[in-house]
């Protein structure tokens, strides 16, 4: 792979509300989220981000791309958002001044890297794909169209993958005022609120307790992740909307291509309307 190579939860409204997770009960977010068997153990994680971060502080280009190898060998059939996470740290570390010192093409390569990342883009947090997503090269002229380190189409597949995710995930009846509370309170006065299940002597109403926790975190989670789809939707949808504008301004005759993948990718007639608009506007301005 190197030979290829060388030629790259919503922030709650306060904190307090992640402060009653784990004050309450403290469930690892991608067990509790369902994703705990397609996950780098989090050992493994923890050392391999040492390693990255090692390799900014006093390694080599060379080092990284063989951190990067090993990445894809041990890992990419694993996936996982920390898979994804670790893409985004190798990434970073390409970026710095100390590897572009040694090589001065090494930044370029992040596109390459990335793509291999994205992947396993399902397996992903959407702020993770969103994080890869940043390093696809936008086309800037008509000739870059046919260069394969652009990807046009298929940079322009993987945003409306993101698009096309967010617009599934988001529940058409979520309140945002309904986001859990601090500390649950036990059953029948059987204690404080947020006390500790053990403290509750009575297993029947210790039992009823955890499941009122359980109950209130899932809320909770569930209250972090639609805030956050909702956050974020705006700011992908202008970056989605910006490659898919760059790149298919440049290549008017493709149009009718982009009309198919937006119907592939089921993407609503609302954002479908404004890249179209945006993109009639763009090249009237080539005009």
């Amino acid at each position: 792979m190197r030979k290829l190579l060388y030629s790259l939860c919503f922030l709650t409204t306060t904190l307090v509300f992640h402060f009653a997770v784990w004050s309450q009960e403290r469930p690892d977010p991608l067990v509790a989220n369902g994703r705990a068997e397609t996950e780098i153990p989090i050992d493994i994680y923890r050392d391999k981000l040492r390693q990255i971060e090692n390799t900014r502080n006093s390694g080599t280009l060379d080092d990284l791309l063989a951190q990067a190898d090993q990445l894809v060998d041990q890992w990419e059939s694993t996936g996982g958002d920390r898979y994804g996470r670790l893409w985004v740290e190798l990434l970073g570390c390409l970026s710095t001044s100390r590897m572009s010192e040694q090589n001065a093409d090494a930044p370029l390569r992040g596109q390459d890297y990335a793509v291999i990342g994205l992947r396993k883009a399902d397996s992903f947090s959407v702020e993770t794909e969103w994080s890869l997503l940043r390093w696809l090269r936008y086309p800037l002229k008509a000739s870059d169209l046919e260069n394969p380190s652009v990807l046009p189409e298929t940079g322009t597949r993987f945003w409306l993958h993101l698009v096309h995710r967010i617009e599934k995930a988001k529940e058409p009846d979520f309140n945002p005022d309904d986001a859990g509370v601090l500390n649950v309170v036990p059953p029948n006065g059987s204690g404080d609120s947020g006390v500790d299940p053990a403290a509750i002597k009575d297993p029947k109403l210790r039992a009823e307790y955890e499941q009122a926790i359980a109950r209130n975190n899932a809320k909770i989670r569930y209250y972090n992740e639609q805030s956050g789809l909702r956050r974020d939707e705006p700011y992908i949808l202008r970056d989605a909307t910006k490659y898919i504008v760059l790149t298919y301004s440049l290549a008017p005759d493709k149009v009718a291509d982009l009309q198919k993948l937006l119907n592939d990718y089921q993407i609503s007639e609302t954002v479908r309307k404004s890249i179209v608009s945006r993109l009639k506007a763009a090249a009237s301005e080539k005009r």
